[in-house]
């Protein structure tokens, strides 16, 4: 996770986050959980100011499957303050959208 948290901060954040942005909807919730961690610490030490539209769209889709899929207990916890995070640094992108979607949690 840090080496990739490392390589995002010399190719950029959207570059890293584009390529694995769609194991979030992997089968494994374990793998979908080690994913969404590696793109919380990417966008928090980076931020999302190379992130597009059709980025931004893959990230609250996969988010949102990797948050309705999960089984375990942490369910509440770990994707749900990932999501969040993430609704704060996307806000500036995606307007009052999002605000009503990061409410639900």
């Amino acid at each position: 996770m840090d080496t990739t948290v490392e390589i995002a901060s010399k190719v950029g954040a959207a570059e890293i986050v584009g390529r694995v942005v769609d194991d979030l909807k992997d089968e494994a919730e374990q793998y979908r959980k080690m994913v969404m961690e590696t793109i919380d610490k990417i966008m928090s030490s980076l931020g999302a100011s190379d992130v597009d539209s059709r980025l931004e769209e893959q990230l609250i889709d996969g988010i949102l499957y990797a948050f309705q899929e999960q089984t375990t207990e942490v369910r509440y916890s770990s994707i749900q303050g990932s999501f969040v995070l993430l609704c704060f640094v996307l806000f500036a992108f995606s307007g009052l959208c999002l605000v009503a979607v990061c409410l639900y949690f």
